[in-house]
């Protein structure tokens, strides 16, 4: 599957109706298997691909759209109802997708891990006082590195937790390690605190 598809964008208007700006082709046949309706608010990539080419997920605004190959149609025939949800990232060596959706009044924020085709969510991490996260996987996809920015409660500036998640143990545990200081210096302190 690796390999055989690839992703066309035109910057001509097109309609839902006739869904043109963006067409994923078959390059084995030259087939067009599909096109998709592009917002002028999207950003590129517009489509993330698993690491076996078997599904690719787009996002839009409080919605994941979650496709297979070869059929090109949505998995389970719906969309995924993700209220807030800021980024997203395909594991590396297993279907698993990982998402993040921000504090919505006194709802934390979260991590969310989903194993497919089932969209069994296999680990949910709640966090508080967010301002923002980016999903970083090791290579083999071993491991999901969550930098998280925060603003504790009673104090000013921006706390980096980096939040490990062990993504090959049971019960998918997680490690905490806080950064002290300025987070994009060299000199800041790094102490771990295993969450388990």
């Amino acid at each position: 599957m690796l390999g055989r598809y690839v992703v066309t964008f035109s910057p001509l208007m097109d309609t839902k109706e006739d869904p043109q700006a963006i067409i994923i082709w078959d390059i084995l046949t030259g087939q067009k298997k599909r096109g998709f309706h592009c917002e002028s608010s999207a950003h590129w990539p517009i489509f993330k691909w698993s690491h076996d080419g078997k599904f690719f997920a787009r996002m839009t605004q409080d919605t994941l759209s979650i496709y297979e190959t070869p059929s090109m149609g949505l998995l389970d025939k719906k969309s995924l109802k993700i209220s807030g949800i800021k980024d997203f990232s395909w594991s590396p060596g297993d279907n698993i997708i990982a998402f993040w959706v921000p504090e919505d009044k006194d709802i934390p924020a979260r991590v969310t891990l989903m194993q497919l085709p089932s969209r069994q969510e296999i680990r949910v991490r709640n966090l508080f006082n967010v301002v923002d996260c980016k999903l970083h996987w090791q290579r083999q996809g071993d491991y999901l590195c969550v930098k998280v920015d925060r603003t504790p409660k009673g104090t000013q500036g921006v706390v980096t937790n980096f939040e490990i998640f062990r993504m090959r143990e049971k019960q998918v545990p997680v490690d905490v390690v806080e950064m002290k200081g300025d987070p994009e210096s060299k000199t800041g302190n790094t102490h771990p605190h295993p969450d388990k």
